[in-house]
């Protein structure tokens, strides 16, 4: 593939010195070819940031150049990029409120930011007018074309036309795979304008809502797929099987629970989108998913407590709640559980009798009792164990990795106490996370805990391409 792009880069660089003008339209069609989005299709996020450092004219002309042709050959240029996530991790900003502001894994396209600028120097009109003598030839060419003039018609306040064309380039969609990077642009394109218009959300839902079937949608662990299916949460927050699961309320973040995220070096440096809890009056569903996602509750606590929850469960809404640094869930299939940390898994053990719980929620009770912890699924004990003589003191709804999870009606009571200080090491590693690991079995993870004492070990070098599985 190298040698033939350099093939092709020499062939065009022969074009541009020759002056035989039978050649002309050839040399138009070999550079758009050799420059066609398939080949420059993750260049966004550079053409963005090299924008925002030019003044506003400057701007305008290098962001004109970028994304609409020139020469009435190459077609329009919509790809989009995604903003490294949780920039200054360790300085996040916090609201009014105290709470956690996520910042970056923004989806950015310079052709929305050559929009924006237009219409603040007044000149939508002219690139208004330059996108309807485009001459997009192929499907993808004039579905990419559909959704530039919407996100135009949108930034005028035309939400009839915009809606309109949207139509239009909808039903150019020629692909079963909704999270093809290379040729699905038009379509990320577009959910980032559905709240703009109520029109516009309507076609979204009835395009898209099949994803929210019985399989929620292929939840393919890549930063492509992770920003669809952010965008298309709030469109249809309600799933067709379970009415109860609604988000058409929200509100507020509740006072003393703080969201917080398990990153990685991966994750960020791809882009994921960052997480994102919905809230309503008794209920918090993660409607974006990072990595493995907690909703901490902000008092640490000791002594004799119970904690008594409804957690999502299945469809892609695993959620357990971690008390001690212990989870207890049900599994599948219904005669097993799984018991947890907020780093790894325990163990998977057989009940004596199925679980009788119910396809979107269950029932979740943790009762401390000195050393002991008892936990409880549907009203019935199912699993308990000695607690560590230095116990983990923060209690949290952890939504899993690619899963939309959440919890209900918490109620938090017993005679606990809050400890004057917190011994960071007492429990263990099971609260530490690897910043810059990878999936692995536990024994081979390169950290060891001895002696109170937390050490790293030397690894060899990696050559393979991390993946999320």
């Amino acid at each position: 593939m190298r040698v033939f792009r350099h093939f092709c880069l020499a062939s065009a660089a022969f074009f541009l010195h020759t002056n035989d003008k039978a050649h002309a339209e050839d040399h138009s069609k070999l550079i758009a070819a050799v420059f066609d989005d398939c080949h420059i299709f993750d260049a966004s996020l550079q053409i963005h940031t090299k924008a925002q450092r030019l003044p506003p004219d400057e701007r305008f002309v290098f962001l004109h150049h970028w994304v609409l042709p020139q020469d009435g050959v190459r077609p329009v240029r919509i790809n989009l990029g995604f903003s490294p996530t949780y920039p200054g991790l360790n300085a996040q900003s916090r609201d009014t409120e105290g709470q956690r502001i996520a910042t970056g894994g923004d989806v950015v396209c310079p052709a929305v930011d050559l929009v924006e600028l237009a219409k603040q120097l007044g000149r939508l009109n002219s690139i208004r007018s330059i996108a309807a003598r485009i001459d997009a030839r192929s499907r993808s060419q004039k579905k990419n074309l559909l959704a530039f003039r919407c996100l135009i018609e949108v930034a005028d306040g035309n939400f009839a036309e915009a809606t309109r064309l949207a139509e239009e380039a909808l039903e150019r969609i020629d692909s079963d795979d909704p999270y093809d990077e290379v040729h699905r642009s038009a379509e990320l394109l577009l959910l980032l304008q559905a709240d703009s218009a109520s029109s516009l959300r309507e076609i979204l839902a009835d395009q898209f809502g099949p994803l929210f079937g019985s399989s929620r949608w292929p939840s393919i662990g890549n930063v492509w797929s992770r920003h669809f299916a952010r965008l298309l949460f709030p469109i249809i927050p309600v799933l067709p099987e379970d009415d109860s699961f609604t988000l058409s309320v929200p509100t507020g973040a509740p006072s003393h629970w703080n969201p917080v995220t398990f990153p990685s070096a991966l994750r960020r440096g791809l882009g994921m989108p960052p997480a994102k809890w919905r809230f309503t009056n008794s209920q918090a569903i993660n409607a974006s998913s990072h990595g493995d996602d907690i909703l901490y509750f902000d008092t640490p606590m000791l002594g004799d407590v119970e904690i008594e929850d409804d957690m999502t469960v299945s469809n892609w809404r695993e959620a357990e709640m971690i008390v001690g640094a212990r989870w207890v869930a049900p599994s599948f299939p219904l005669n097993f559980y799984d018991v947890g940390t907020p780093r790894r898994m325990l163990a998977h053990r057989e009940l004596t009798k199925p679980t009788t719980r119910t396809a979107h929620w269950y029932r979740h009770r943790t009762q401390l009792r000195g050393a002991t912890a008892t936990f409880s699924l549907d009203g019935r004990v199912v699993h308990e164990e000695t607690m560590p003589e230095v116990r983990d003191p923060w209690i949290g709804v952890r939504s899993r990795h690619l899963n939309e999870g959440g919890a209900r009606n918490v109620h938090i009571s017993g005679d606990a106490n809050i400890p004057e200080y917190i011994d960071m090491l007492g429990s263990g590693l099971d609260s530490w996370i690897d910043y810059f690991g990878e999936d692995a079995p536990w024994d081979q993870l390169p950290w060891t805990f001895r002696n109170n004492e937390i050490s790293g070990r030397r690894q060899r070098q990696r050559t393979a391409t991390p993946t999320f599985w």
